[in-house]
């Protein structure tokens, strides 16, 4: 079990999540004051998540977008920097930083709510934060405890976009730099093994990029299809239907690579599912 002591130096006021100011900085207290969080305990069951959405951004980015960091109630954390570099391409393949995961212990479970809810000022934020500006994403932060989930939005996650409000914004994005450079102030981390992945196709006239034969005699493009509300046609994949895809270092999702399947030409994007997910 890995231990946070970073972030155990402070802890919310005894406020509810769902109640505070939207204007007004949190405050920290003693620990002591606060005694343990409730929060769930199951393996599949999200504590804390922080995820970016929306913005004007192209399909296959929908696609492989996923949750940046998720700590789940066993103290699974399932992690990845958005910031870093990922694997190097020489084949014109857009492939996706891998996710890491680490277990924490419940002392450190606890530093990290405190953390989150107090200098993170998940405790005092309602949201949503709109801010002044378009065609940006949103970063979303969830929260559960004490048998309440807490979610907050902010468009543009940058305090000079939310002068009303730039106490809270500050604090939130101090909170989220924290949690996409997990990996940088936890040890023990190692590359997260996905049970399975999310495949995605769209029907092209004229593709851009690599080209490859229809890889699976046991999935034809009919299998992948589109939820309610939805355009993108999805399917879950096993790592052996991935392995068939015949492409290395694409365990943390990718795009750029079109399939062909009697005479028909669909883009393809993949990426790996967390513990919470079933396609």
């Amino acid at each position: 079990m890995a231990t946070l002591a970073a972030c155990a130096t402070a802890a919310p006021s005894a406020t509810p999540i769902g109640s505070g100011s939207p204007t007004t900085a949190p405050t920290p207290v003693s620990s002591a004051t606060i005694g343990g969080l409730q929060h769930p305990t199951g393996a599949t069951d999200i504590v804390l998540r922080l995820e970016e959405s929306g913005g004007f951004v192209p399909v296959e980015f929908l696609a492989t977008s996923a949750p940046s960091f998720t700590l789940y109630g066993d103290g699974t954390v399932v992690f990845r920097d958005p910031t870093a570099m990922p694997p190097e391409s020489t084949d014109g393949v857009m492939r996706s930083t891998p996710f890491m995961t680490v277990r924490l212990d419940e002392e450190a479970i606890q530093a990290l709510l405190n953390e989150a809810l107090g200098p993170g000022a998940l405790a005092v934020a309602k949201g949503p934060y709109t801010g002044n500006m378009a065609d940006v994403p949103s970063s979303i932060f969830t929260i559960s405890i004490g048998g309440q989930t807490k979610e907050v939005s902010v468009t543009g996650l940058s305090p000079e976009a939310h002068e009303q409000d730039k106490a809270i914004i500050t604090a939130l994005a101090g909170l989220a730099g924290k949690l996409n450079t997990f990996g940088s102030s936890i040890p023990g981390a190692k590359p997260y093994q996905p049970a399975a992945y999310r495949g995605v196709i769209n029907p092209v006239d004229q593709p851009f990029g690599k080209v490859l034969d229809w890889p699976w005699t046991d999935l034809t493009p009919d299998d992948f299809t589109s939820g309610a509300n939805e355009f993108l046609l999805k399917h879950v994949l096993s790592q052996a239907q991935v392995d068939a895809v015949g492409l290395a270092d694409i365990g943390g999702g990718m795009s750029g690579v079109n399939l062909r399947s009697k005479g028909k030409v669909f883009t393809f994007s993949l990426r790996p599912l967390l513990p919470d997910e079933t396609q």
